[in-house]
């Protein structure tokens, strides 16, 4: 039996709307995640301003430098949602932790990182949360949260006095975390990442031990799940 106009024009109306349902959803989420990464990024600072050289005064400067800037760019850029408001109250919960703390340098880098491990989690709970209240089929996307190290691959790319480590994701090829120059260089200098660096060059390119060791830093700091 055909369908009449009406029931024509109603099956493509529930489409359309599900296919902006669907949009939306993508939207939220792809947004929620580059926050995500976000604070992820400023974790690196944390662990920057952990070095050993690095004075108690000269961490607490350099954390608190870099949460006045995600302050401010939060506040500038964000549109007023609720990711907006729990982004503010955490940043300048740690930014106030760092400030007032008269504990060791230890104790402050450990505060901090703890203060962005948190905000964190909230992050993912609120893409879970809209994904329950969302109608097309995305929660099965939204459960998958950080990839493991089966589903990434370590990239190394060197030239002159260039110098990448990546841990990507093999399903998107798109970088979760990355180090580039002097940054990556002092990951091998503290310990972090192996084999070593010779004369300013890798002396092994993305052997076993190099990978394994990026990726349990990137365990250890949440960049992927362990």
């Amino acid at each position: 039996m055909s369908l009449s106009q009406d029931e024509i024009k109603s099956i493509g109306q529930q489409t359309g709307k599900k296919v902006v349902i669907q949009a939306k959803c993508k939207e939220r989420a792809d947004f929620v995640l580059g926050e995500i990464k976000d604070v992820r990024e400023h974790e690196l600072s944390i662990y920057n301003a952990a070095r050993p050289e690095v004075t108690r005064e000269k961490a607490k400067k350099m954390l608190t430098a870099d949460l006045v800037s995600a302050i401010d760019t939060v506040k500038e850029v964000y549109p007023d949602i609720p990711v907006k408001s729990i982004l503010l109250k955490d940043l300048e919960l740690i930014k106030y932790n760092v400030d007032s703390s008269g504990n060791s340098k230890d104790a402050i880098i450990l505060e901090a990182a703890e203060g962005f491990r948190t905000l964190q989690g909230k992050l993912f709970d609120v893409m879970l949360e809209d994904f329950k209240q969302c109608e097309c089929d995305a929660p099965a996307v939204a459960s998958k949260k950080l990839p493991t190290r089966s589903q990434v691959r370590v990239d190394v790319w060197e030239e002159r006095d260039r110098l990448s480590i990546a841990v990507v994701d093999k399903d998107t090829d798109k970088a979760i975390v990355e180090w580039w120059d002097e940054d990556a260089r002092q990951m091998f200098e503290d310990g972090f990442f192996k084999p070593g660096i010779v004369h300013g060059q890798l002396s092994q390119s993305a052997d076993r031990n190099l990978t394994e060791s990026v990726l349990e830093y990137a365990e250890d700091m949440g960049f992927i799940a362990k």
